[in-house]
């Protein structure tokens, strides 16, 4: 398996608004390795992490970059913005919380969650948030 990565930044989301999806390709079963998010402004990050149960319509979808530039490219992709914005589901696989510091933020190194084949996380704001610079890698 080929790993690959993105670094990214997010628009600051309203209650219950998203900072980012990450989607498999339509023919790749993709297991995410590390996913990490940090205040760019002093705002509180109130985020939990769902699986969609419907996709939205991304405006901004944008390709996972191999890690070892030999390997072939991804499908998978993440999106800062939607026109319609994807649904959730009710049970969230990570939630945190982190103060209105510049820097502030998290590091998940998820353990076997893997993303079915054209299907996605979002990373969704409990209470409004602020902008975030971020990464995402995954396995495929």
């Amino acid at each position: 398996m080929a790993l690959y990565s993105i670094g990214f930044r997010t628009a600051a989301p309203a209650a219950n608004g998203f900072w980012f999806d990450l989607k498999a390709g339509a023919s790749e079963r993709i297991r995410i390795t590390e996913i990490g998010l940090f205040n760019v402004a002093a705002t509180v990050m109130a985020l939990a992490l769902f699986r969609t149960t419907a996709l939205g319509t991304r405006t901004t979808p944008t390709l996972l970059q191999a890690n070892d530039p030999t390997d072939s490219a991804t499908a998978s992709d993440i999106a800062t913005a939607w026109s319609a914005v994807p649904t959730v589901g009710t049970i969230s696989l990570r939630r945190i919380h982190a103060p209105a510091t510049i820097g502030a933020g998290f590091i998940w190194n998820p353990k076997n969650l893997i993303v079915l084949q054209g299907a996605s996380i979002v990373c969704q704001a409990i209470a409004a948030g602020g902008i975030c610079d971020g990464y995402i890698e995954i396995e495929s």
